[in-house]
């Protein structure tokens, strides 16, 4: 069996490929609508688009093309092997060239989709899942898949050139500024909310997100809801915040060490560079970048997306992600860097533990132990 680099002339072999497995094998996992959804999400012209900016590769056995997958950045997409062919071997040899080539690319680890079929395959080869997703189809029906992720090498000693800071329960400890920001925007609702204790668990995901989970706040709820939590934050909030014992000292190390620092957070970058600059930190950072305040850019994986195409950073440089919540180790896996959970923050020890990083740190001082 060879593996070999596709070209545009490829693309309708690859198309053939998609479409019999998915014609043949799907049916016995998903109703039609959804095998109807495949098929037109894998067309001739995706398929032709993928060719010229992805790594693509085919899988000949003697004079038959039997398989297909790519690589783009650490993601891997679009595995098929005709169903004949199945269990021959051919996906493992796609696969490990595709994880060979994003390791070489000095990704840390290699992410994909994964649809029920191919699901305990997966696992087999060291993936874990790490998001639940689903999609609505055009006929109401729901396409349920799994987004999954696999450490590439062991984890060994490392020494990392670039670090990238969450700010909200890994840098400073935003507990009563923020309890108290989002228990102002509930009253604007006419929801009394006395203790803030049960307000902690706004601290870390996107705040629309947390109103709808919490709150059942639709789309225009929602908005509301954030404009008046900012009313409070923006005045008094910011500053009912407090840097970590010992953060200080370790951010000055680091900079001595002449490490690039980062702060990436779904913070809006406005207030998290009022908040850095407040408690005379922000001389530590090259740079912050948080989300937008129309609401784009909230999604950690999309922070973190945005700071590696930012910084241009070589392949032979080791980065790291630094945060307390899962958002932030799936993020780190989705762009293909490691992660160090950290205990101290708000993120518990469970949920750190299921998102798998690559290294936890109970302490600012066990941090430091990883970092320095």
């Amino acid at each position: 069996m060879k593996l070999f680099k596709a070209t545009e002339q490829d693309v309708q072999t690859i198309h053939d490929i998609v479409r019999v497995t998915v014609t043949k094998v799907y049916p016995n996992y998903y109703p039609e609508d959804v095998v109807n959804f495949f098929l037109n999400y894998h067309s001739p012209d995706s398929i032709e688009k993928a060719v010229g900016r992805e790594y693509v590769l085919l899988a000949k056995l003697g004079e038959k093309t039997i398989g297909t997958g790519s690589l783009f950045k650490n993601e891997i997409k679009r595995v098929f092997v005709l169903p004949e062919y199945q269990n021959s071997g051919c996906g493992s040899l796609l696969l490990d060239r595709l994880e060979q080539r994003a390791e070489k690319a000095g990704y840390a680890t290699t992410v994909l989709d994964s649809s029920f079929p191919a699901y305990n395959m997966y696992l087999k080869r060291g993936y874990e899942p790490i998001k639940y997703e689903r999609i609505i189809t055009p006929k109401r029906q729901v396409l349920c898949y799994n987004r999954m992720a696999k450490m590439l090498c062991a984890k060994g000693e490392r020494t990392y050139d670039v670090i990238l800071f969450d700010l909200d329960g890994t840098l400073t400890d935003p507990k009563e500024g923020i309890t108290k920001s989002v228990q102002y925007a509930l009253a604007s609702f006419g929801i009394n909310e006395p203790n803030l204790e049960s307000l902690i668990k706004f601290i870390g995901p996107p705040l629309k997100e947390s109103f709808w989970e919490y709150y059942g706040f639709n789309d225009e709820e929602g908005e509301t809801a954030i404009k008046k939590y900012r009313e409070y934050f923006s005045k008094k909030g910011l500053f009912e915040n407090r840097v970590y014992p010992a953060m200080a000292d370790l951010l000055a190390e680091l900079s001595e060490r002449e490490k690039t620092l980062i702060v990436a957070t779904s913070k809006p970058t406005v207030y998290a560079e009022r908040i850095l600059n407040h408690f005379r930190i922000r001389e530590y950072f090259e740079l912050v970048v948080g989300s937008n305040l129309d609401g784009s850019r909230v999604v950690k994986s999309e922070v973190i997306e945005y700071v590696l195409d930012k910084v241009k950073v070589s392949s032979d440089k080791r980065i790291v992600m630094v945060g307390d919540r899962k958002y932030d180790i799936i993020g780190a896996k989705e762009g293909g860097i490691d992660s160090i959970g950290v205990l101290y923050g708000y993120g518990s020890s469970d949920e750190l533990k299921k998102a798998m990083p690559t290294y936890l740190a109970e302490s600012v001082k066990t941090l430091r132990d990883i970092l320095v």
